[in-house]
């Protein structure tokens, strides 16, 4: 991407003194810091004792007033972003990386990348509100509960009822027809498991 040199042109009020936004041709004034020359009725201006050029690097302030119709020219370098001229921005950015990006000279908030912070909905056997939450909430108890899972499930998924002590899967257990299959049947006591997948 270029800089592109813009003319701007403002038709002045009188005691008008801030110059900013669309010009009388309807070009918006955005310019680069340091970029900048005004002119008043063809002749050009000092900066910091004839003008002030604003922070927000969109706006010119006059020391003095100008009179009704007189001309405000700011020749100013204006960055080219993406989008002008079929221009294409491809970004290639690795995990770790820290970056700041501007668009059209306004920053753009950086992303938060702690689970903590990013909200959820709860869902299913979620019960979480945060990412980090349903992470640690799936990791501790995906398998267990002391009712069969409704939510996502798919044939080969393990569940360990609370309720009988059952470690189960899910199976087909005739034609299109699937259930929770008892896997290792637990005693009440805890002394032993019996393991029976059943016939495959």
């Amino acid at each position: 991407m270029a800089d592109i040199l813009n003319t701007f042109r403002f038709n002045a009020n009188a005691g008008q003194t801030v110059f900013n936004g669309n010009d009388a041709n309807g070009a918006l004034l955005v310019y680069i810091a340091d970029a900048v020359e005004v002119y008043l009725n063809g002749i050009i201006l000092i900066e910091g004792s004839d003008y002030t050029v604003g922070t927000d690097l969109r706006t010119i302030t006059l020391t003095e007033a100008a009179l009704n119709g007189d001309q405000v020219t700011i020749v100013a370098y204006q960055r080219q972003v993406a989008g002008d001229f079929g221009d294409t921005v491809a970004l290639s950015i690795s995990e770790g990386d820290e970056f700041t990006l501007e668009i059209n000279n306004f920053a753009v908030p950086t992303p938060s990348n702690d689970a903590a912070t990013v909200t959820i909905t709860p869902t299913g056997m979620v019960t979480a509100t945060t990412l980090q939450g349903a992470i640690e909430q799936l990791a501790a108890n995906q398998f267990k509960s002391n009712s069969a899972p409704t939510v996502g499930v798919d044939e080969g998924d393990t569940w360990y009822d609370l309720d009988d002590n059952q470690m189960k899967v899910y199976r087909e257990t005739s034609t299109g027809v699937f259930n929770w299959v008892p896997l290792i049947i637990g005693d009440i006591s805890g002394d032993s498991d019996t393991l029976d997948a059943g016939s495959f």
